[in-house]
C-alpha cells in the first residue's frame, strides 16, 4: 500500500501491457480484505490520458502465490477469456510481482452469486454456477499432481486427530470416516480426475446478466470433480434455516451440471460430503465459537451417514 512503490510498479506493468510510456495521474488503493494468509487490495489507476484501469491485487505470504498466475493463464488460454462464447470467464491474469508477493488481475463486474440468491432466491443462478463448474471440469488442464484423499485430509485445520483428542467420544466415528475414505480413494482411478476448483461455493462466482466469472484459483488442483459438487451441496445445506428453497437450489444445480457431465460422478459426491463435514468440524474446533461442541456433534454423524451412503451405492 506504499503509494510510491505501487505507482512505480503499476506504471511499469501498464507500460508493458500497452507497449507505450504512460503516466499515472491518480492512484487509489483500498484494502478489501486482510487475513493471516492473504490480503486483497483494489488499485484504481487514472492515466494521464484519462484511461481508468482497475486491478485487484492479492498479497501472499513470502514465496507463495506464484503458481496461481500460471493456473489463471492456462485457464485463460483454454477458453475462459473475456470473449468466451459460452459467457463463462475468469478475471484476466495480469502479473505476479515476486518481490511483493503480489498477484494482479483485472477487476471484474457483476455480483457474487450468494448475494443474488439471498436477494431473490432465483434458482436460475444455480444453472450458471453449474455451467461454469462443468466447463472447468471439462477444460483438460492438469495443474498439478493428482490430489488424493490424503491431500483432502491435510486441509483439515487442525488435523482430525486433534479433534479426536478434544472430543474422544467421537474418536470411533472419526476413524471410521477417515479409514473408509482412504480405502475408497485407493480404488479410484485418476482417469476419473479433472481440473477442480478446490473451494467452490456461492461467492466464488460473479454474475452479470448471462455472463459469469469464476474466481479464486489458489486451491486449484487435479482431482475428483465430485469434491467440488460436494462442497457446494454441504454449504447450501448449511443455509437451510435461512433459505427456504435450498432443496430446489441443489436440485437445479445438479440437474444442470449432469446435463453436461457424466452422471457416474454423482455416486461419489457423498464421499466428499463426508470430507467437507469433517473439515468444517475441524474448523469449528479451531475457532471455538459459542456452541461449537454441539455443532461438531451434529456434523460428524452426517459425515458417517455420507460414508454409509456411498458404500451402499458401490
Amino acid at each position: 500500500t506504499d503509494a510510491g512503490t505501487m505507482r512505480w510498479t503499476l506504471r511499469r506493468i501498464v507500460e508493458v501491457r500497452r507497449q507505450e510510456v504512460v503516466q499515472i495521474d491518480q492512484l487509489r488503493m483500498t484494502v478489501l480484505q486482510c487475513r493471516s494468509k492473504r490480503c486483497v487490495i483494489r488499485y484504481r489507476i487514472v492515466l494521464g490520458d484519462g484511461t481508468l484501469i482497475n486491478y485487484i491485487g492479492k498479497v501472499y505470504r513470502k514465496n507463495q502465490g506464484r503458481p496461481v498466475l500460471g493456473y489463471m493463464q492456462a485457464l485463460w488460454q483454454r477458453g475462459f477469456d473475456r470473449y468466451a462464447e459460452d459467457h463463462v470467464s475468469i478475471p484476466e491474469p495480469v502479473a505476479f510481482i515476486p518481490e511483493l508477493s503480489l498477484l494482479l488481475q483485472e477487476e471484474i463486474p457483476g455480483r457474487p452469486a450468494k448475494e443474488l440468491i439471498r436477494q431473490n432466491g432465483d434458482p436460475s443462478v444455480m444453472r450458471q454456477l453449474a455451467r461454469g463448474l462443468a466447463k472447468l471440469h471439462s477444460c483438460g488442464y492438469q495443474p498439478d499432481v493428482p490430489f488424493r484423499m490424503e491431500n483432502h485430509l491435510m486441509r483439515c485445520h487442525p488435523k482430525y486427530q486433534v479433534l479426536s483428542m478434544a472430543m474422544p467420544e467421537l474418536e470411533d466415528q472419526l476413524e471410521y470416516v477417515v479409514q473408509s475414505a482412504m480405502e475408497m480413494d485407493e480404488n479410484l482411478s485418476t482417469e476419473e480426475f479433472a481440473t477442480i476448483h478446490g473451494d467452490f461455493h456461492l461467492s466464488q462466482v460473479h454474475i452479470s446478466g448471462d455472463q459469469s466469472w469464476l474466481l479464486d484459483f489458489d486451491p486449484l488442483s487435479y482431482g475428483d470433480p465430485a469434491a467440488d459438487l460436494a462442497n457446494m451441496i454441504v454449504l447450501l445445506k448449511g443455509k437451510s434455516r435461512k433459505w427456504g428453497n435450498v432443496p430446489l437450489l441443489i436440485d437445479t444445480f445438479l440437474d444442470e451440471y449432469f446435463s453436461l457431465m457424466d452422471d457416474k460422478i454423482a455416486k461419489r459426491i457423498p464421499l466428499y460430503e463426508a470430507m467437507t463435514y469433517l473439515r468444517r468440524a475441524c474448523k469449528k474446533l479451531r475457532f471455538q465459537r459459542p456452541g461449537w461442541r454441539e455443532e461438531i456433534q451434529n456434523m460428524i454423524p452426517k459425515s458417517v451417514a455420507c460414508i454409509e451412503q456411498v458404500q451402499a451405492a458401490f
